[in-house]
């Protein structure tokens, strides 16, 4: 794209031309995959801190995080969402091992004004806050609970999927849900991604999905 600067003037006879206007897009249809990554497609463009590495096709995190962020992504995923603000971030995983005051979590509709970081996050929580193993859906980068309950996530391989349609919040584990909460603050925002404290991961894929 070329743009016209200030002092630069049409020349005599020629007649501006207007430019085309952008054709307006349909939402994608429900269950589109917007944005996907897993060992077939890679993990190439994801932007995250030290602890975060890729290995024979797996996004790993070494667990060595503790800067205590609580919740900002430690890891942002190339997702180009175009505007789309109903959406689903899908991630298997497995939990390694984890400290004593583990969490971690999955970014939804996340933006990163000159305050900090805003959105949704999907969170399980091993020690931080109450002792007891607990899942949350939290907002902003400040820590705090929208809604919370005693949850053993384990060090299982599970699918955990954050849903935000409208002012809707949903956390499922393995296709169930487990919460969810109904919130009027953030209802666009494409930034998508996971963040680690003290928690070692293996993700075997990412998907965010249209809904």
């Amino acid at each position: 794209m070329t743009n016209i600067g200030p002092g630069i003037t049409q020349p005599a006879g020629v007649t501006p031309t207007q430019a085309p206007q952008p054709t307006p897009t349909s939402p994608p249809t429900i269950g589109t995959i917007l944005c996907q990554a897993d060992s077939s497609v890679g993990w190439n463009g994801w932007a995250g801190s030290p602890d975060w590495k890729v290995l024979n096709g797996m996004l790993l995190d070494d667990g060595t995080n503790s800067n205590g962020e609580g919740g900002q992504p430690t890891i942002v995923a190339p997702c180009q969402l175009r505007g789309v603000a109903n959406y689903a971030v899908e991630v298997r995983m497995q939990v390694v091992s984890h400290g004593y005051n583990a969490c971690f979590g999955i970014n939804a509709r996340g933006t990163t004004p000159s305050n900090g970081w805003q959105g949704y996050i999907g969170v399980i929580y091993f020690g931080c806050g109450p002792p007891e193993p607990s899942l949350a859906i939290d907002a902003d980068s400040s820590g705090n609970d929208l809604t919370r309950i005693p949850f053993d996530a384990g060090t299982n391989i599970h699918t955990y999927r954050i849903e935000v349609k409208d002012n809707n919040i949903r956390f499922l584990v393995d296709g169930a849900q487990i919460v969810a909460v109904t919130d009027n603050k953030y209802l666009t925002g494409e930034q998508v991604g996971l963040w680690s404290y003290e928690s070692q991961l293996e993700v075997n894929s990412f998907e965010v999905i249209a809904l």
